[in-house]
């Protein structure tokens, strides 16, 4: 993901608390009619999962400076367990943009994660892909596939994991894509960044 990528998805991001705040912006605008508006949404979900959870490398202060830069809403307790989040969830964000898409940011020890309502699979798997290849080169590290699978309870959602890993490192980088077809599913992407012991 480029310099480009970053900045779009903080402007988008941006846009989107402008409108709330009651602030005009022309980005804030509603975006003429897109035949698939889920493929937008799919690259802006990889784009903020890249902003927050790749670039700060799961680190909760340096997460917490982007999160007030672009001015997130956090949910609170309530609003988390209603949503039913995994164990390791401290905090959560909400996030949406003005195209339609609608995000949760999550942090929690060495692990972050983006939760994308709508996000065509396809797309996700190929940004994310991209992303796990083009992370590697910039840390000097080697990016393996090391899962790509259909979840045999859920006909409709597949798991794809990447490893990144340098030799001699003592902590290797786990990227996790869940991706689900079924338009009324909770998520159709989770993106998960998990740092672990090399093995």
């Amino acid at each position: 993901m480029n310099k480009i990528l970053m900045v779009s998805a903080l402007l988008a991001l941006s846009a989107c608390n402008n409108h709330e705040s009651g602030r005009p912006s022309e980005a804030a605008k509603p975006a003429p009619p897109a035949a698939n508006n889920t493929e937008t949404h799919a690259k802006q979900a990889v784009q903020l999962f890249f902003k927050t959870c790749v670039a700060t490398g799961a680190d909760e202060k340096a997460l917490a400076g982007v999160v007030a830069q672009a001015k997130l809403l956090a949910l609170n307790e309530a609003q988390k367990r209603e949503f039913n989040f995994e164990p390791q969830a401290r905090q959560v964000w909400g996030a949406h943009t003005p195209e339609g898409g609608r995000f949760f940011l999550v942090s929690g020890k060495q692990y972050c994660s983006v939760k994308a309502q709508a996000a065509d699979p396809q797309t996700v798997e190929q940004e994310m892909a991209q992303l796990a290849e083009q992370t590697a080169a910039s840390l000097g590290f080697k990016a393996e596939k090391v899962k790509e699978e259909a979840l045999p309870n859920i006909p409709t959602a597949k798991q794809t994991a990447y490893v990144l890993q340098q030799t001699g490192q003592p902590n290797e980088i786990l990227l996790t894509v869940h991706t689900d077809s079924n338009p009324q599913a909770a998520a159709q992407a989770a993106l998960n960044f998990r740092l672990v012991a090399a093995k």
